[in-house]
């Protein structure tokens, strides 16, 4: 399986930070610190992708930090993220979006999951 090696999981991480780097999302907030780490831990263990509640408690947990401090570190970033950057630049690195909604940690986490599994499985299947 990709996701059981070390290799691996430092590749995915890179794609994560390049995610960052190709949206131009900033990345000196602890909210985006928090937001990689789930979009990594969610990547990893997509069960964790049904219950938001859960995987902000899995990175608390993670980086011993109080889940209410996490996830309003969160929700701060990604209202940044709607105010002031321009969302094409986001959905040309991860595809092209079907509806016109304003991110949520749920939303974007989703979109950031999808995209490394479609990159994983294309680069897996050889197609």
């Amino acid at each position: 399986d990709l996701r059981s090696t070390k290799e691996d999981f430092r590749m995915v991480k890179l794609d994560i930070d390049r995610i960052f780097f190709e949206a131009t999302l900033p990345t000196n907030f602890i909210g985006a610190t928090y937001l990689k780490k789930a979009i990594y831990i969610a990547f990893r263990n997509q069960d964790l992708l049904k219950d938001n509640k859960q995987l902000i408690k899995v990175v608390s947990r993670l980086l011993k930090v109080q889940p209410s401090a996490v996830r309003g570190a969160i929700d701060y970033y990604i209202d940044y993220i709607n105010n002031f950057l321009d969302m094409d630049c986001l959905f040309n690195v991860l595809g092209p979006i079907t509806d016109n909604r304003n991110l949520s940690t749920k939303y974007m986490i989703d979109l950031c999951v999808n995209y490394l599994n479609r990159k994983y499985y294309f680069s897996t299947h050889n197609l």
